[in-house]
């Protein structure tokens, strides 16, 4: 027996929704990395400073002055590797931003940010907040996910 053209919808929406929802988990993790990247790179930057201040003594420690100037090199090029990570994985996420910034609804918006993205709200707490059902910020939630999942597509 074949399925009714609207359970074939509603399984193939539900496989949407499950894949746009990866691919924020995805989004979410990879601004985490960005976040930690950019912290090794400030402690890194701390460093040169701290091996900077070593160059106020003139007198050659254990082999030479060399080696400190060798540190700062070795640092920068640290901090210009994970800064062109970071650029390579903004390059990666672009779309998934783009798509959500180009949300209209503030409500859907919000759904996908803060549950989805951010997991700082749960539905409840979203529908109390806007004095709707927790089915209704579902559907709201399913409806966001699927108009996302095609704007990254067509991104």
């Amino acid at each position: 027996m074949s399925k009714s053209i609207r359970e074939e919808r509603r399984q193939r929406d539900k496989g949407r929704r499950e894949i746009t929802k990866a691919i924020l988990r995805n989004y979410k993790e990879n601004l985490d990395y960005i976040e930690a990247l950019k912290a090794e790179i400030s402690n890194k930057r701390d460093r040169i400073d701290g091996v900077k201040s070593g160059f106020g003594n003139t007198d050659p420690i254990k082999g030479g002055g060399s080696s400190q100037e060798d540190t700062i090199v070795k640092v920068l090029d640290d901090i210009q590797r994970l800064e062109e990570e970071i650029y390579s994985i903004k390059l990666e996420i672009r779309p998934v931003r783009r798509a959500i910034k180009s949300i209209e609804d503030p409500q859907h918006k919000a759904i996908i940010m803060r549950v989805w993205v951010d997991n700082t709200d749960s539905m409840r707490s979203l529908a109390t907040e806007y004095g709707v059902s927790k089915d209704m910020i579902w559907r709201k939630s399913d409806v966001a996910l699927l108009n996302l999942y095609k704007k990254i597509i067509r991104l």
